[in-house]
């Protein structure tokens, strides 16, 4: 491919009685035609008093191929920017040229559904469909664009998709849409991110869950490809392996406004700051910012059928190719590798036992709250239509049997006491709701639910990635979906703080078993 620069051509436009991009001086209501040799993504802007814009770069004969003047065009409704690529004739009236850092350089700019510019094919010199029509070329701009036309095939450029293939109009969707750049950050993999090469980029993931602070959420993600940087982590979390998770920190209003999500859900993260925490793991953080009138949504929850998602969709195939081939232990004689747990753990309904032989009648929800005697046992009945942590990693801790307290599950020892600690233990919250629509969040804490999973006590449940699976395909089948029926299940519960002018009473899971048969 040669530079293109061609004194011929150049002859041409001048005679058309158009100054050549080379020639151009500083000045104002410039009328340009080039060819697009280079354009970049709509940026948005921060706040709603600026315009969003966009950078591109026209050439003709006169600068050639690599040369050519950049643009910089400007407009309050990002759809009305131009939406051409490269290969295509861009006309535009009433140019600025002026110097930046010893460069000339062009801005347009037009408010309201109203343009200066148009974008014409460079195969049948018909002009793009855009949101603004408005720009009508007149004779002399065609003729002009004849001659681009003649001159640019000749270079031996890469051209454009032809219109009317599909591809054209796809990729001039996905521009408008902003598929690729937001604010001029790329979207990357989580391998991509683990480069270090950018300092903030946006990221499109599946969700996994979450774990929650005072004014901070961590979302835990994955788009299946592999996290360099997991600090030494091999347990799994919700089931998967730390391998191809990836966190994201949302600070303050990114927090509050986070979108309800559910796991499964495809998210976009939009301008996230890359990081390595204490604890030498990647992750990604969004914080707020105190200096903008107005909120920018950076977390966006995404539609199952968005064309972003046609990459992510097709790792995610591929893992579970993958964990289908290496699922029976018989025939590989390896342990399943699954990347992501899946559903495909088959428990049929959940029921719970009372255990103890004290018989106690069943006691709504704002009966027991309006009674509230500590070291009171209840009987309830509810469904629970949700869990806390929603981390597995976070349901097991030691717990001292003479201070009746917990430690962190790497210790042998109390801190208090100075005596040795027991076991793990579970320790989760579960939120009920009975049939009067009320609802109540007990506490399953303590030595009282070692066995609250038959078959699968908590020092079982980390000994491998197929044990966290079956725990947390426990969990799931005690929440019903949305369009199941509910399921309501007995429970034998304790009053550990009573009720005061202060407070409301509390109440924790004692002497209940979980089946699923």
């Amino acid at each position: 491919m040669s530079e293109g620069i061609n004194t011929e051509f150049t002859s041409e436009i001048k005679e058309l009685g158009v100054i050549p991009i080379a020639e151009q001086v500083l000045a104002r209501n410039q009328e340009v035609c080039g060819v697009i040799s280079n354009i970049r993504d709509i940026i948005v802007p921060h706040t709603q008093r600026r315009d969003s814009s966009r950078f591109f770069t026209i050439v003709d004969p006169s600068t050639g191929t690599l040369g050519g003047r950049k643009i910089q065009s400007f407009h309050s409704q990002k759809e009305c920017l131009p939406m051409g690529q490269v290969g295509d004739i861009l006309i535009c009236r009433g140019l600025t040229l002026s110097d930046f850092q010893g460069e000339v350089r062009g801005v347009l700019s037009a408010r309201y559904f109203s343009a200066s510019w148009t974008t014409l094919s460079i195969h049948d010199l018909k002009p793009i469909p855009e949101v603004v029509t408005d720009f009508i070329a007149s004779p002399k701009n065609m003729a002009i664009a004849k001659v681009l036309q003649k001159w640019y095939k000749q270079t031996g450029c890469p051209l454009p998709p032809t219109p009317g293939d599909g591809s054209r109009e796809k990729s001039v969707e996905k521009s408008k849409n902003e598929l690729t750049y937001f604010r001029g950050k790329p979207f990357l993999t989580t391998a991509q991110i683990g480069e270090g090469l950018f300092a903030y980029c946006n990221f499109i993931g599946v969700y996994l869950g979450c774990r929650y602070a005072n004014v901070s959420m961590t979302l835990s993600l994955t788009d299946f490809t592999v996290n360099p940087h997991t600090g030494g982590a091999t347990k799994p979390s919700y089931g998967v392996s730390p391998d191809v998770i990836l966190l994201c920190t949302l600070w303050d209003e990114h927090a509050e406004n986070c979108p309800k999500l559910e796991r499964g859900d495809y998210i976009m993260i939009l301008n996230g700051r890359r990081k390595i925490n204490s604890h030498g793991v990647l992750e990604i953080s969004i914080h707020g910012d105190v200096l903008s009138p107005v909120y920018i949504q950076k977390v966006i929850k995404l539609s199952p059928d968005d064309e972003r998602l046609d990459d992510i969709k097709a790792r995610s195939n591929s893992a579970n190719e993958h964990s289908k081939n290496v699922a029976d232990p018989k025939n590989t004689g390896e342990k399943p590798s699954n990347l992501l747990y899946t559903e495909s753990i088959e428990l049929k309904e959940a029921r719970s036992v009372i255990t103890s032989p004290i018989i106690l009648p069943l006691t709504t929800f704002l009966q027991m709250q309006t009674d509230g005697v500590a070291g009171k046992l209840y009987n309830i009945r509810g469904c629970v239509t949700d869990f806390r942590a929603l981390d597995p990693a976070e349901w097991f801790l030691r717990w001292c049997l003479k201070c009746e307290k917990y430690s962190a599950r790497f210790l042998k020892t109390c801190k208090s006491c100075k005596n040795p600690l027991s076991d793990l233990k579970y320790r989760f919250c579960l939120f009920l709701e009975d049939a009067r629509g009320d609802q109540l969040y007990i506490f399953c804490i303590g030595s009282n639910i070692y066995n609250l999973f038959p078959g699968l006590p908590p020092s079982l449940a980390l000994e491998s990635v197929e044990m966290a699976e079956q725990l947390y395909a426990r969990m799931l089948k005690l929440c019903p979906k949305k369009d199941d029926a509910k399921t309501y299940l007995d429970f034998r519960v304790k009053c550990i703080q009573g009720s005061g002018p202060r407070n409301l009473a509390k109440y924790a899971l004692k002497d209940t078993k979980f089946y699923f048969e």
